[in-house]
């Protein structure tokens, strides 16, 4: 699925099935959804849920042009990426998201369902935006709609999601540009 606002938010709308593979959403950075969110748009939050389990929306975040802030900010880097962390932890909690891990600037979420992968994309691209930051912050995002491998991660009890469908994910936001969600086909 592609998602198009026409005329702002009041229109916004899901528009047909896009058939793509991967390569092909690289391809379509241009057509992807880049949310222009007012500030105080709120999405009424679903309600806090269990781990998903079965098929899952797998939803990776990415802050674009992380090693180039990393050399301009300096030692307040890991401030702003803390806040970033922090800021997306808190909105996954608001739509039922599960923290399913962190690897430098990119945070694995899980959600039941796309529909809530996409508020929580929506409504932290509104938050990222309204932040006050040491210098421009743009996250890029992608939703991926797959049944990956799950194990329960021994020391922490977490669960743990892992496989060539994560991969995948990773591979949907990094496609996307700062400020894009972009989402897979079977999503």
């Amino acid at each position: 699925f592609f998602f198009q606002a026409e005329d702002g938010i009041r229109d916004y709308k899901v528009t047909g099935v896009q058939t793509c593979a991967l390569p092909i959403l690289q391809s379509a950075r241009g057509r992807c959804y880049q949310p222009a969110v007012p500030r105080n748009f709120a999405l009424p939050p679903l309600p806090r849920v269990a781990p998903p389990s079965g098929t899952i929306a797998l939803v990776v975040t990415d802050l674009e042009g992380s090693t180039l802030l990393s050399e301009e900010l300096g030692s307040s880097y890991p401030q702003l990426l803390q806040r970033y962390q922090a800021l997306v932890r808190e909105v996954s909690e608001q739509f039922g998201g599960y923290e399913a891990g962190i690897e430098g600037d990119s945070v694995l979420l899980t959600f039941h369902t796309p529909d809530a992968a996409l508020r929580f994309c929506l409504r932290t691209n509104a938050c990222i935006q309204a932040e006050s930051w040491p210098r421009a912050v743009r996250v890029r995002m992608g939703i991926h709609w797959a049944s990956p491998l799950t194990g329960v991660e021994p020391t922490t009890g977490k669960i743990d999601y892992h496989g060539s469908e994560i991969k995948r994910a990773r591979s949907v936001a990094t496609a996307a540009n700062g400020g894009q969600v972009l989402v897979s086909d079977p999503a």
